[in-house]
């Protein structure tokens, strides 16, 4: 059986009363992400230690997303624009014996106020 090639990348953008939800760009990265993971919750939960990301690893981390089967969406408040939450999106298809299954994993990280 054989696998279709992915779909092309796409921009994504909601918008709900308060917040916009949309694709993170590079000039998305700022200071605040970089401190996300001292917060021992957070790395916690990403089985990490508490570390400070330099703005060159948080870069290198947005650009794994390809916004065609992995997507890295920011929760931004609409009137300040400031980052809330982080949502790591991976759709596609695995093949399981001769069956073709959809894979969907979310992985939320939520930014310390």
């Amino acid at each position: 059986m054989k696998i279709a090639p992915p779909p092309p990348p796409r921009i994504i953008r909601l918008e709900t009363p308060n917040h916009i939800i949309r694709t993170v760009e590079r000039g998305d990265a700022c200071e605040s992400w970089t401190n996300w993971l001292l917060d021992p919750l957070t790395a916690q939960r990403l089985n990490a230690r508490p570390a400070k990301l330099s703005m060159e690893a948080l870069h290198a981390y947005i650009d794994r997303f390809d916004r065609s089967t992995k997507h890295l969406l920011g929760i931004f408040e609409k009137d300040s624009g400031r980052l809330v939450e982080v949502e790591q999106r991976f759709c596609g298809e695995i093949e399981l014996g001769d069956e073709l299954q959809d894979r969907s994993e979310v992985a939320l990280d939520r930014f310390p106020n």
